[in-house]
């Protein structure tokens, strides 16, 4: 049976969580999920019975960090816990994400696109989002600092760096590119990945917002390039409303009328009924398959 992983980074909203864990819950499905270790609402053994049917795997937590390399760490320890079931896909989505088509409709599309990546990405062109890698960055400032602070200070290190001739890319002879962090991947290219990881811990590591360039960068320097879906990774999520915009239930045909797989995001505690109303669709399209 040709299974698929869901890579869950989770650290707020119980209530979402065991939502899109019932829409989840399907015998052809492998759930791994790692709960951010400064979270205090998570209680794995409270959410985990709202799957009967898809197995749960709960990896060791760390903290995460807005922007930091702790993101990415966290994605490779996912793919490490879930590459040894040998899935046909992995998807990397959030407690604040859902998916957008029923369980028969989505391992029916990518059985039609099996060997498709769907991973977004284009090439970084301008020295704003190319300062992201070519310096370097301290990830304790997300921490300790306020966002608007913590940009002024990151550009300021980035200028200083410019001036010292600072750039730890300079010997790569590779394009980078930056897309979503989101993505759905094949097995293959899951561990084209994980055999990358010293290159990506060089890179990477003291890097701001690289979630969003070390995926599409490897994928687009290898022979996986040739794979990439057209429809990219599959995501719908609104930067134009929000940071991202949180999805209400005045939105249920919009986004019902997509034609994407997945969207973020949501949240419970302030917008329950329209992941309700999702729900209430995409177990009885399963239910009449």
């Amino acid at each position: 049976m040709k299974t698929h992983a869901y890579l869950i980074m989770v650290h707020n909203e119980p209530e979402a969580l065991k939502l899109l864990l019932s829409v989840l819950d399907d015998s052809r499905n492998k759930i791994y999920i790692h709960v951010d270790a400064k979270s205090t609402s998570i209680q794995p053994e409270k959410v985990s019975k709202y799957c009967q049917k898809a197995s749960i795997q709960y990896i060791p937590s760390k903290k995460m960090y807005w922007a930091g390399y702790s993101m990415i760490d966290v994605t490779l320890d996912l793919l490490e816990a879930s590459i040894k079931d040998k899935n046909t896909y992995y998807h990397l989505i959030s407690g604040a994400d859902l998916p957008l088509k029923s369980q028969d409709e989505l391992h029916a599309f990518f059985l039609e696109n099996e060997g498709k990546e769907f991973v977004s990405g284009g090439k970084i062109v301008n020295w704003k989002i190319a300062s992201r890698y070519k310096y370097y960055y301290n990830e304790k400032w997300a921490k300790y600092l306020k966002r608007k602070t913590h940009r002024i200070i990151r550009y300021l290190s980035a200028g200083l760096q410019t001036l010292l001739f600072i750039n730890r890319t300079r010997k790569l002879n590779i394009d980078f590119y930056m897309g979503g962090n989101w993505f759905s991947i094949t097995h293959n290219f899951a561990a084209y990945v994980l055999a990358q990881k010293k290159f990506i811990k060089k890179y990477f590591k003291h890097t701001f917002c690289a979630d969003e360039v070390y995926i599409p960068t490897l994928l687009y320097n290898s022979s996986f390039k040739e794979n990439v879906s057209k429809k990219m990774n599959l995501r719908y999520v609104d930067w134009k409303r929000g940071n991202p915009y949180i999805w209400q239930e005045k939105d249920y045909e919009e986004l019902t009328s997509k034609d994407l797989y997945f969207a973020r995001k949501f949240s419970y505690e302030n917008h329950p009924e329209i992941m309700e109303k999702l729900r209430g669709k995409l177990l009885s399209s399963d239910e009449k398959g």
